[in-house]
């Protein structure tokens, strides 16, 4: 047995997944769509904001800024899907991770996480935060699987691809899938997310 948790991106809510869930359900899938706790200011929900002073930062580069603590409001998301994974473990073996924007740079946070329980994490036009970057040092060397359209208006192309190659620096098995469109996910990203997450 499967399972597979979606998260959300930004302004979003776990409704807006549900056409990617019912797209990977399957005999021996089981798939989870939880929404993230906060009411975001453009509608929908979000896992953490986008306050301009306080909010997570992206990890642009290898080296991380003196002094940085994790963001409480990541700190928070986290646990709430490590809890929810912890609860799929006592039914089903094998769980993977997939998110969307903002939902792509928590199920990385999530994935990359000591004894994150998570085997396969897949990252659609997301991030890696600064709060994941310790994290890379850790025991957890899920399979990866990373895209990103190449005209995102939202998340810049170079971010994705920052994002790779941090994580293949750190020895991460990852597979980069670009496209030419923007801050979506198109049917081809769609459809290699759900045979990645899916296979054995």
């Amino acid at each position: 047995m499967t399972a597979i948790v979606l998260l959300h991106g930004y302004g979003d809510d776990a409704a807006g997944m549900n056409w990617l869930a019912e797209f990977m359900a399957a005999p021996g899938v089981r798939v989870v769509v939880p929404e993230a706790p906060l009411p975001s200011p453009v509608g929908g929900r979000a896992w953490w904001y986008l306050d301009p002073d306080d909010r997570p930062h992206w990890a642009w580069y290898e080296r991380p800024r003196d002094g940085y603590v994790r963001h409480r409001l990541v700190e928070q998301a986290h646990a709430q899907i490590r809890e929810l994974i912890d609860e799929l473990h006592a039914d089903d073996p094998d769980v993977r991770v997939a998110g969307f924007s903002q939902g792509a740079m928590l199920a990385l946070d999530v994935a990359l996480a000591p004894a994150s329980g998570v085997d396969r994490v897949a990252a659609m036009s997301g991030v890696l935060l600064e709060d994941t970057r310790a994290w890379l040092t850790a025991a957890s060397r899920p399979e990866v699987l990373v895209s990103h359209g190449l005209h995102d208006d939202m998340v810049p192309f170079a971010a994705g691809e920052s994002a790779r190659d941090m994580l293949t620096g750190a020895g991460v098995a990852v597979e980069w899938l670009p496209f030419g469109g923007g801050h979506d996910i198109p049917d081809a990203v769609a459809r290699r997310v759900r045979d990645f997450l899916r296979s054995a």
